[in-house]
C-alpha cells in the first residue's frame, strides 16, 4: 500500500459519510496521510495552529502548514499551502491558515476527522498496517528495545539512584538509537510506586530488593513504539517472583492466542485468565497514535484482522509492588509475529 492507497481509502470513507471534502486536524491522521510528524513535545505552537490536510476527489491532497513545519519532502500527490508562522512581525498564523482553508474549500462544506464522526472510521482504517507503517513500527520498536536494554544494563548499580536519573540514561539510549530527539511517553517507577500501575519518573531513590517497572513508548518519525518490562534490583521478594511468573504465563497465553478472527474481548479474557485482575486493558493497537484499535478490554467489540499490530500488556498489582510485561505483535495469516525484542526476565 502507498500513500495514494491511503488517500483513496480516506476518500471512500468521506463519500460514505455523504461529503465531497475531508478536513483532517488530528496529528495521527495528518501523519498517516502525508508522512508529516507534527511537533508534539513542546505542545501547541504560539506561532501557528497544527498542520491540516484537505482531501477531495480529483484534486491533489493539500497539506496546510506553517513555513516552520514545512517538510523537506512529501509523498507523490501531496501539495503544500504554507504560510508565515514564526516572525518578528505580528503573529497571525491562525488567520493565515483559516484563509488558506477557505480558499481551498471554495464554498464547499467538509466532513472533519474530529467533529463529524469520521474519526473512528479513520482509526479503523489505520488499524491494519501497510508495508510502510510496518517498517516505521519496526524502527520505533527497536528504539524502545534500546531503552529497555539500557535500564537492564545498569543492574544493581541502580541502587541509590533516583528514578529520574535512571530515565535520563534510558532516554539517552533511545535517542542515540534513533539518531535524533524523540518524544516519549514513559512510566519508570520503583516499588511501592509500581503497585499503582506506573507514572512519570520522580526523584525517589531505588532500594535493594525493589522492582522497577519501565514502560516506554517513543515516537520515531511520527510512529510510536511500545514496550514494558519489570526488573528486580538485588534480590526481590518471593511474592514478586511468583507474580512475575504469572504475568509471563499470561503474556505467553495471549501471544499464542493471537490470530485473525479472534474476538478482542476473548483475547482480553485469555490474557487475564483466572488469576489476574488488573484495572486496565490487556492490549491495544499502536501506530501513528500510541493507543489505537483494537482495544483489548472486557467490553471490546470486533475481532482481530491480519496486519493489525497490537501491544499485549498483562499485569499483576499487589499492595506493595506491581508487575507488567509487554510485547508488540503483528497479526499474521495463522498466528502472530513478535516484533519487540527486549528481554522480560525479572533479573
Amino acid at each position: 500500500m502507498s500513500f495514494a492507497d491511503r488517500h483513496a481509502q480516506a476518500l471512500e470513507l468521506t463519500a460514505a459519510a455523504g461529503a465531497d471534502v475531508l478536513l483532517c486536524a488530528d496529528p495521527a491522521n495528518v501523519h498517516w496521510l502525508t508522512g508529516l510528524a507534527c511537533e508534539i513535545e513542546t505542545g501547541p505552537s504560539p506561532f501557528a495552529p497544527g498542520p491540516l490536510v484537505l482531501l477531495s476527489r480529483g484534486e491533489p491532497v493539500r497539506l496546510i502548514v506553517s513555513d516552520d513545519e514545512l517538510p523537506a519532502t512529501l509523498p507523490e500527490g501531496v501539495a503544500t499551502l504554507s504560510y508565515e508562522g514564526f516572525t518578528t512581525g505580528p503573529l497571525d498564523g491562525p488567520r493565515h491558515a483559516q484563509r488558506l482553508v477557505g480558499e481551498a474549500l471554495d464554498g464547499r462544506t467538509p466532513v472533519t476527522d474530529q467533529f463529524d464522526g469520521l474519526g473512528p472510521a479513520l482509526l479503523d482504517a489505520r488499524a491494519v498496517k501497510d508495508a510502510l507503517a510496518l517498517a516505521e513500527l519496526r524502527r520505533a520498536l527497536a528504539v524502545a528495545d534500546a531503552g529497555q536494554a539500557a535500564l537492564r544494563a545498569i543492574g544493581d548499580d541502580a541502587i541509590g539512584a533516583s528514578e529520574i536519573e535512571l530515565f535520563s540514561i534510558v532516554r539517552g539510549a533511545m535517542e542515540a538509537s534513533a539518531g535524533t530527539r524523540v518524544p516519549v511517553l514513559a512510566d519508570l517507577v520503583s516499588a511501592p510506586r509500581t503497585a499503582s500501575m506506573g507514572g512519570a519518573p520522580s526523584d525517589r531513590l531505588v532500594h535493594d530488593g525493589e522492582l522497577i517497572l519501565c514502560d516506554l513508548a517513543p515516537r520515531v518519525g511520527g510512529v510510536w513504539g511500545d514496550s514494558c518490562a519489570t526488573i528486580a534490583v538485588g534480590e526481590p521478594p518471593a511474592a514478586a517472583r511468583a507474580a512475575h511468573a504469572r504475568v509471563t504465563q499470561a503474556l505467553d497465553r495471549a501471544i499464542d492466542a493471537v490470530r485473525p478472527g479472534v474476538d478482542a474481548a476473548a483475547l482480553d479474557r485469555i490474557a487475564r485468565g483466572a488469576d489476574l485482575d488488573y484495572p486496565h486493558h490487556s492490549g491495544h493497537g499502536i501506530g501513528s497514535s500510541y493507543h489505537e484499535q483494537p482495544r483489548l478490554v472486557p467490553s471490546a467489540t470486533g475481532s482481530l484482522r491480519e496486519g493489525m499490530v497490537i501491544a499485549l500488556e498483562p499485569a499483576s498489582y499487589a499492595e506493595t509492588f506491581g508487575v507488567r510485561l509487554e510485547h508488540v505483535v503483528r497479526v499474521t495469516a495463522d498466528g502472530c509475529e513478535v516484533l519487540s525484542r527486549h528481554r522480560l526476565e525479572l533479573s
